[in-house]
């Protein structure tokens, strides 16, 4: 596919040095052509109008007895030039507008030689000097396609050299003086025709080239969407139900339509008991949801490892050591007992829970850990630093937070040191402690976008809270 592609783009800069395209590309070049030239056509109108007009008084002076034809010459040329100006401001007259060009061309050039024939003395040996400015306005700026500014140039220079060979009005070696400086310009404004030209086709297949791709990463663009929506739900489904369970409130906000975080809530045999799970894969997007599905298929098959926060842990590690690259995963799990209030978690690298009461926000003691699937379990033995298991029991009336560093960590915008961190997560957490979790994560949440001032987060957020009765 992308070798035929690139063979149309070789043959298409290919027919560029021919000055032509096939079919419907051509024509759509000249609409291409016109709306890129138009501005010089505007310009040079109103500029060649002026000049013609102006050299009246030197017909005037040079040539006093042909007064009339002078006139006739020169306001009938400013009369084309208005024409062909309003016409640069209708788009219904764009198709006439190179052949009216064209056509100017020839009357202007053509006008200056007719003084050539019919005027006397030295002025009309020295009047070539005027086709000669004509013919580099047809080349140079009114921007002519190259084949009608050549066909003009060489009607104009026929004109000029022919009948003064037949009459003989001018000594030969004048002649041939001036007829070579026709010829020196004439193949001079052919080649800035050329160019230009060319120019602009090839400006015009870099266009085609570039609205291609564009339309490609579009249609790219929107199957990336379709597909990100489709894991996003799929991401979501694989969120616990929490109105099931009381007093948990929870919060997931990823950074893009898919994130790294995931939490999950587990039940046991024991009514009373909850397990809670909570983690956050490094980087942003597509891969980091990929490893959190990895993950959630590992913690689903962890089997009787749930009963205990440091056996699950060193599960997920062994399960996913192996297939994480250039990534890491923190996370904790804890089981609390809702009615003896005790609680047994185990950390990996995660940041600790927050034990909040009416007065005080006191983080849980989690010793140092490595995170999920740096380190093998027989690294991580020698390295001692063994995933430990932490007993507590909560403060009735208090409450439990878990999060992942994209809650702490996100920063005002304008103003890279400040984190929410420390300032004002302390005030707006002990400022709503007194409602119920789910009301309260909502007012975390406000909080956090009252901080921010916007919805857009530099990490995924994901927050858990639970009311201890």
């Amino acid at each position: 596919m992308r070798d035929k592609e690139s063979r149309i783009q070789t043959d298409l800069f290919r027919r560029a040095r021919w000055l032509r395209f096939p079919g419907a590309l051509e024509k759509s070049f000249l609409e291409y052509y016109h709306d890129k030239t138009i501005l010089f056509i505007r310009f040079c109108s109103i500029f060649a109008i002026s000049l013609y007009l102006a050299n009246i008084q030197t017909d005037l002076v040079s040539f006093p007895e042909l007064r009339n034809e002078s006139l006739l010459i020169r306001l009938g040329f400013g009369f084309f030039g208005l024409i062909i100006t309003a016409m640069t401001f209708l788009d219904r007259a764009r198709r006439y507008l190179h052949p009216a060009l064209f056509l100017i061309s020839v009357y202007g050039s053509g006008g200056v030689v007719l003084f050539t024939l019919m005027g006397s003395g030295v002025y009309a040996s020295l009047y070539h000097s005027g086709v000669m400015l004509c013919m580099v306005f047809t080349f140079a700026f009114v921007r002519l396609r190259f084949r009608p500014a050549t066909l003009s140039g060489l009607i104009v220079t026929a004109g000029y050299i022919v009948p003064h060979a037949f009459m003989r009005v001018m000594p030969r070696d004048q002649l041939l003086h001036n007829s070579m400086n026709l010829v020196g310009t004439l193949l001079v404004g052919m080649c800035i025709a050329y160019l230009n030209e060319y120019h602009l086709r090839h400006a015009f297949v870099q266009d085609l080239i570039i609205d291609e791709k564009s339309r490609n990463l579009e249609n790219r663009n929107r199957q990336i969407d379709r597909e990100l929506e489709i894991a996003k739900s799929i991401q979501e489904k694989y969120m616990p139900a929490i109105r099931s369970y009381r007093g948990i409130g929870t919060l997931y906000q990823p950074m893009d339509r898919i994130g790294g975080d995931l939490f999950d809530i587990l039940s046991f045999d024991d009514p009373d008991e909850v397990g809670i799970f909570i983690s956050d894969v490094s980087g942003h997007g597509v891969p980091a949801a990929l490893y959190t599905s990895m993950l959630r298929i590992s913690l689903s098959q962890a089997d009787g490892k749930t009963k205990n926060p440091r056996d699950l842990l060193v599960h997920l590690n062994e399960a996913m050591h192996c297939h994480v690259n250039n990534a890491f995963i923190t996370c904790l799990y804890g089981i609390l007992n809702r009615r003896t209030r005790h609680f047994r978690y185990a950390s990996a690298g995660h940041n600790p829970p927050l034990v909040i009461t009416a007065g005080a926000i006191t983080p849980l003691p989690c010793p140092p850990s490595v995170p999920l699937t740096v380190y093998s379990r027989e690294t991580i033995h020698r390295m001692n630093r063994e995933y430990t298991l932490g007993e507590t029991v909560l403060p009735a009336g208090s409450k439990l937070l878990f999060y992942t560093d994209g809650l702490t960590e996100a920063r005002q915008p304008g103003y890279p040191d400040r984190m929410f961190e420390y300032n004002g997560m302390e005030q707006v957490i002990l400022e709503n402690c007194r409602y119920p979790a789910a009301e309260f994560t909502a007012r975390l949440y406000q909080g956090l976008l009252d901080f921010r001032g916007s919805q857009g987060f530099e990490d995924d957020i994901c927050v858990i809270c639970v009311d201890i009765s």
